[in-house]
């Protein structure tokens, strides 16, 4: 009885122990399930950074891309080429292969950039597609950008043409209202319109009043008329205006050619004097007009009066500019048929009662760009 009763509670101690381990095994295994679930999806868990991780790679690629159209983009405005894709492309083109959500790309829309993961990816806003003018076909629809082939830049206004044989900004390029001008070489030369020069001015800064020379010494653009046939006025109306040129316009243009020689007159040191500083054989006066004025667009000797396409600024007529040299008298520029071009040249500047017309003087006009924004 004694054992019977022995070997019974030998058995339920071994009950309770086995229930005891099973409780502590389920402990552990809730505790390593625990750590498990932790590892996985936790914050700095497997899944979590392997989310992180699939982030950081579409940002790194779509800001690749990005780079590269923007490389593109810049390559394109130095050629005056449209080769690369729009804005409105590369963002269809990323949102098909899945590297930005809709709403990614309703953000770069809006705001030009996006944020993916730890990169600010910046994209910009687009800009309207410029229609760049091209050489011998009239500009409609407004002013329009005009890029040459050195990468220089000009704005051509509505119902001018760029003539052709004149499409270089650096040496004067040259526009007409008349869509059958041409100086291209080799073909029959046709001036039938309003020609105007544009003159390169970097910014406002450079409209100044400058001193010009007379007899050698220093004295204490805009678009500038250039072979005008008919004297046609362009009012207010359309894209540009026209005035009489002003005498910092003048002084602009003297700037941009001040670094064309003369190879009829030399300085003490055997060097070249500049054209603006001494104009003789580079204009019409005394010595070679028969003291008769001449057409503008009359050439001398192929051409010598013809300084970067702008004929007669110096010789033939003085120029009438609307500057004042004091409340009596206005300002007029360069010389005429009947002095010496060593004493009056392209930089020269008189002034004399406005009221006086007379055969040595005329003007010229001067273009203005009404801004199409």
């Amino acid at each position: 009885m004694e054992r019977k009763e022995l070997k019974e509670k030998i058995k339920k101690n071994e009950n309770g122990i086995t229930l005891i381990a099973l409780v502590i095994t389920i402990i552990v295994l809730l505790i390593l399930a625990g750590v498990s679930i932790a590892t996985l999806l936790g914050e700095n868990g497997i899944l979590s950074q392997a989310n992180k991780a699939k982030v950081e790679t579409r940002g790194a690629t779509v800001e690749e891309e990005c780079n590269l159209w923007k490389i593109n983009k810049g390559m394109d405005s130095q050629t005056a080429q449209e080769t690369a894709q729009t804005l409105e492309g590369l963002l269809d083109s990323l949102e098909e292969r899945n590297l930005i959500t809709a709403e990614e790309r309703a953000t770069i829309e809006e705001t030009g950039d996006i944020t993916i993961g730890s990169r600010t990816i910046e994209f910009g806003k687009e800009e309207p597609t410029v229609e760049h003018v091209q050489v011998g076909v009239k500009v409609t629809g407004g002013n329009k950008p005009y890029i040459d082939a050195d990468g220089d830049k000009a704005i051509i206004p509505e119902g001018f043409i760029i003539v052709p044989g004149c499409e270089d900004v650096s040496k004067g390029l040259v526009i007409s209202d008349n869509e059958g001008d041409t100086e291209e070489i080799g073909k029959p030369q046709i001036v039938e319109g309003n020609q105007f020069v544009w003159v390169p001015v970097e910014n406002f800064d450079e409209f100044k009043r400058e001193a010009g020379y007379q007899g050698g010494v220093q004295q204490t653009c805009t678009f500038v008329s250039d072979k005008l046939t008919d004297g046609k006025y362009y009012e207010s109306e359309g894209n540009v205006k026209s005035t009489l040129c002003y005498g910092v316009q003048w002084d602009a243009v003297m700037r941009w050619m001040s670094d064309v020689d003369n190879p009829n007159v030399t300085n003490d040191d055997g060097s070249n004097k500049a054209y603006i500083q001494d104009s003789t054989g580079m204009g019409w006066y005394s010595n070679n007009s028969g003291s008769n004025v001449k057409n503008t667009g009359t050439d001398i000797e192929n051409g010598k009066n013809k300084i970067k396409n702008i004929y007669d600024m110096s010789g033939n007529v003085y120029e009438w500019t609307m500057e004042a040299s004091n409340t009596t008298y206005r300002v007029y520029r360069g010389g005429n048929f009947s002095i010496n071009a060593s004493n009056n040249p392209a930089s020269n500047r008189v002034s004399y009662y406005p009221s006086t017309a007379y055969i040595t003087i005329g003007f010229r006009l001067a273009l203005y760009l009404k801004d199409s924004n």
